[in-house]
């Protein structure tokens, strides 16, 4: 498939899994519809596209973007005669407004017998990491308390500090000849030295893994009634990334809607 592997004609770098799974998600509507009206893709229109188009927002701007790419690479092959999405403005994706997460379901992440699930939760809920930098932990990077990350080093809260010891006892345990550098590994990567997946971040908590982050950043931005600087230097946020927090401290607040819903936000 050029979309994956690449291609020389036209020259394309190959797109990820990801990627690719994407915007085939955000195209399917349209090229459903369009197998039930059409022979071919070749008889689609500029006007065809627009009829399918959602009304606008994220959806819209997803659905032109993946068509377009779909497109482009049926055109440089020859497949179509023209590309129907030439020109055709994509406007700009709806930011999405963070909301806060159940404080049960943090509570029971902080508190779970599993070792692994139980530290990947706290550090999260507690110092707000991005998936990505916990993946990419090493053992060497947990020292005395502290948590060397990107050049800092962050004083660990009392709860992430007893996670993680009780995991790095579970990890020499379980694989006592690994020489992954990683902090989290699995059966999988026990005996590599690749970082764990996403995928099984996310799996391992039951949860998404950047909804945990934006908990942790939205509870920040209440706590410092909206102060972007602090949001920007302590999770390393853009000006407009922390204003996405910033925005919200005029909403309800964390307590008075755990308080309408009937939650106990004691530690």
């Amino acid at each position: 498939c050029p979309v994956t592997r690449g291609s020389f004609t036209p020259r394309r770098h190959p797109r990820s899994d990801r990627t690719t799974r994407n915007h085939l998600y955000a195209a399917l509507p349209a090229l459903a519809f369009w197998a039930t009206t059409r022979q071919s893709l070749r008889e689609v229109t500029r006007d065809d596209v627009v009829a399918v188009l959602p009304v606008g927002g994220t959806d819209r701007s997803e659905m032109v973007s993946s068509l377009r790419s779909i497109f482009q690479v049926l055109h440089g092959r020859r497949r179509v005669f023209t590309n129907p999405t030439t020109r055709m403005k994509v406007g700009m994706p709806e930011p999405r407004t963070p909301v806060s997460m159940d404080v049960p379901v943090l509570r029971r992440l902080v508190n779970d017998s599993d070792r692994a699930r139980a530290a990947c939760g706290t550090l999260l809920i507690f110092h707000g990491l991005r998936p990505l930098q916990l993946r990419a932990l090493s053992v060497t990077d947990v020292i005395d308390g502290r948590l060397a990350i990107e050049g800092r080093k962050i004083l660990l809260a009392p709860q992430a500090r007893a996670a993680l010891k009780g995991y790095l006892v579970y990890r020499e345990q379980k694989w006592p000849n690994s020489g992954n550098p990683h902090l989290f590994i699995n059966q999988a990567t026990a005996g590599h030295l690749t970082p764990v997946t996403g995928k099984w971040i996310n799996k391992v908590l039951g949860t998404s893994a950047q909804a945990l982050r934006e908990d942790r950043i939205l509870d920040e931005a209440h706590a410092s009634e909206g102060d972007a600087r602090r949001l920007a230097d302590l999770f390393g946020l853009t000006v407009n990334a922390a204003q996405r927090y910033t925005a919200t401290v005029d909403h309800v607040s964390f307590a008075e809607h755990h308080k309408r819903t009937g939650q106990d936000t004691t530690p």
